[in-house]
């Protein structure tokens, strides 16, 4: 199980395995780099990247500091603080859609905000400003701190749109906020 780090290590320990890496998920990530770092293995990522990467929170925080272009945030700690609407309500520590949600009303509100304080390990929501369409998607890949990008896609609501017209600025917002992540 990855909540189960100490045996994760243990068992990495006894295969004598010469890299780790956690693929197709979030929530293992920062595990992996973990006991990579303490292992002194291979892995793509540092703890602390790690960490970032899989902390909504964190994240933010991080492209603010970095003065990286993003929409508007607010955490919050209790169903009872205004905010405005529409916005994406989530746990800022979890990556899958659970307690999600997205709100169009102050009706809705309420109960988003506490599905997902239920759904945080850190008792805070992270309450986003919705994002004027399109949504684009940047694939891209670092290395030696050379960042490449792939594709750029407009997320539509049923499919993703290649190549999209935003290509350009999106790729350009994308390469800053890698850099500032520590994503190398």
């Amino acid at each position: 199980r990855v909540a189960d780090e100490p045996a994760l290590q243990r068992r990495a320990e006894a295969e004598r395995i010469d890299g780790v890496i956690a693929p197709g998920a979030d929530q293992p990530v920062g595990a992996a780099a973990r006991i990579a770092g303490r292992l002194r293995i291979p892995h793509p990522l540092s703890p602390e990247t790690a960490v970032l990467s899989t902390s909504k929170l964190r994240q933010r925080e991080r492209l603010a500091e970095a003065g990286v272009p993003q929409t508007g945030w607010r955490v919050i700690s209790t169903p009872d603080e205004v905010v405005g609407v529409p916005c994406l309500v989530r746990p800022p520590d979890r990556q899958d859609r659970r307690a999600r949600a997205l709100v169009r009303s102050s009706r809705e509100l309420r109960t988003a905000v506490k599905a997902a304080l239920r759904g945080s390990r850190i008792g805070l929501c992270l309450v986003e400003e919705l994002a004027e369409a399109p949504v684009v998607s940047v694939s891209a890949f670092s290395r030696d701190g050379v960042f490449h990008p792939l594709t750029v896609t407009d997320r539509a609501p049923l499919a993703d749109v290649w190549e999209s017209e935003h290509a350009p600025a999106a790729a350009g917002l994308a390469r800053p906020a890698a850099c500032a992540l520590g994503i190398r």
